[in-house]
């Protein structure tokens, strides 16, 4: 088998059990310039599933992916969510909500408005954010009103059993749940 292949089968497995061994994990990080969109994708979850800090700066350099909005939007999520770092970006996540050009698909859009949500539960002192996600949350276009709720949820505290036991009418419940919280009259 090729190196290629090689590669290519490490990020299949390590998808599918979700991480692979550090030493594995550097292989395919070596080969991360070389992989095509899709490979590149399942490589930035597989450093996500690491957690490894070392691996911040890599992951940074997708931020700003103008050919690709979905490497961008899951570093961003790596970043964020997994690394726990949200609000070290919180610049870049008012400017992708702001809105990038490059960003034709809203992927980064729409990670950016789940990361705002974790930016106010570690510190609910972002009103732009808090008025952003509301805004998206009971607006009438659905396009990011699901991202809305999972940014409220995590603003909120909510766990994933917490928002799966909420009834799928739930929104105007966790909307004002969460304009109490962050934006009171």
């Amino acid at each position: 088998m090729s190196g290629q292949g090689n590669v290519a089968a490490l990020i299949a497995h390590g998808f599918a059990e979700k991480g692979l061994p550090p030493q594995q994990l550097e292989t395919v990080v070596q080969s991360l310039p070389m992989l095509d969109a899709a490979s590149a994708y399942k490589a930035l979850w597989l450093i996500g599933y690491s957690q490894d800090l070392r691996y911040r700066s890599l992951l940074e350099t997708y931020l700003h992916r103008t050919g690709d909005p979905e490497l961008a939007a899951v570093a961003l999520k790596m970043l964020s969510d997994w690394f726990g770092l949200s609000t070290a970006y919180i610049l870049y996540v008012r400017e992708a909500l702001a809105g990038f050009a490059w960003d034709i698909t809203g992927d980064v859009m729409a990670e950016a408005l789940v990361a705002a949500g974790r930016i106010l539960h570690d510190a609910a002192d972002h009103p732009d954010l808090a008025r952003r996600i509301y805004t998206e949350l009971t607006a009438e276009n659905a396009s990011l009103k699901a991202h809305a709720a999972g940014a409220a949820s995590a603003a909120l505290g909510l766990t994933s059993l917490e928002q799966a036991r909420m009834p799928l009418d739930g929104t105007p419940e966790l909307a004002q749940h969460f304009k109490d919280r962050f934006l009171p009259d």
